[in-house]
């Protein structure tokens, strides 16, 4: 306290300042209190901008990653030539190139890293199938196709019976489906024969005993049997019946028997009619070598 005691020129007063120390310690704890408080928040901030600023960071190695790789082959890990080029990928048997584009996350529709296919904003599809994937893939993806109209599985390396057949004097190129109850016609051909068609529901039995029903017309189709006799043949239209048919060499089977190429000629492209069971007794097209009957090639 002395240093409290201040002598003044009047000797005979002095004055004592007191000083209280209750509420001191209550003060500086709330003051460290709210300090601290203030600390956590700051620390929070700054481990969410860490985390923030972490994240931007991947994003932007991701997409220069991708940037990257779009034009490069990830199979050779290479800038020589691009992945949709690449012959080593291409020749790999289709589980092996089915592993190596899921291992490397690669999109299906155009075979660059980054984005799976349906976030691809190419505008790519399959030149064999016209589907969602990339031509280099298709054997992978695709399977036998089942022609539910005709009642028969149809595979890629199947012969299929199928000749020309006159309407009047224009060439149909049919195939012959023994296993179905039906004859049907392609829409675009009934048109082009200036064919006129009822109405009806028709009913069609799928692969897996699967029935749907559908609207359709049916037609009466003029055909022209081996002796000239036209015959009417009632046929539902359709808008496709199976895939087109491919081109097959007869040479040698004409030399086999003996006989000449175009006897034997078997038609190629689209099938616009399907003669099913129904109408299988009926020997339609041009007159053939007393060998032959043609009933489908």
């Amino acid at each position: 306290m002395n240093s409290d005691v201040r002598v003044t020129d009047n000797a005979s007063k002095a004055r004592v300042h007191a000083t209280s120390f209750d509420s001191e310690p209550e003060s500086l704890t709330t003051a460290v209190t709210k300090l601290q408080g203030k600390q956590e928040k700051i620390e929070e901030c700054m481990i969410n901008l860490t985390k923030q600023m972490s994240t931007l960071a991947e994003n932007i190695q991701r997409t220069e990653t991708g940037v990257k790789n779009s034009s490069e082959c990830w199979y050779h890990g290479t800038n020589a030539h691009d992945i949709t080029k690449c012959s080593g990928f291409q020749r790999l048997a289709n589980n092996d190139k089915m592993d190596a584009v899921r291992q490397m996350g690669a999109c299906f529709r155009c075979l660059r890293l980054g984005h799976v296919g349906r976030q691809c904003t190419r505008s790519v599809s399959c030149s064999e199938c016209g589907r969602n994937h990339h031509w280099m893939i298709h054997s992978c993806l695709s399977k036998p196709e089942a022609h539910a109209s005709s009642n028969v599985l149809s595979w890629s390396k199947a012969l299929l019976m199928i000749s020309s057949v006159y309407s009047n004097a224009y060439p149909i190129t049919t195939l012959w489906d023994p296993g179905s109850d039906m004859n049907l016609i392609t829409n675009r051909m009934a048109k082009h024969l200036g064919l006129k068609g009822r109405s009806i529901s028709l009913e069609v039995t799928r692969v897996g005993n699967v029935c749907s029903k559908f609207e359709t017309l049916e037609y009466n189709v003029p055909l022209n049997d081996c002796h000239g006799n036209i015959h009417n043949v009632r046929a539902c239209g359709i808008s496709e019946i199976t895939s087109e048919a491919r081109p097959v060499d007869t040479t040698s089977v004409a030399a086999l028997w003996g006989i000449q190429d175009k006897d034997i000629a078997r038609p190629h492209g689209k099938i616009d009619l399907l003669i099913g069971a129904q109408s299988r007794y009926l020997k339609f097209g041009p007159k053939t070598p007393e060998k032959f009957d043609i009933l489908g090639s």
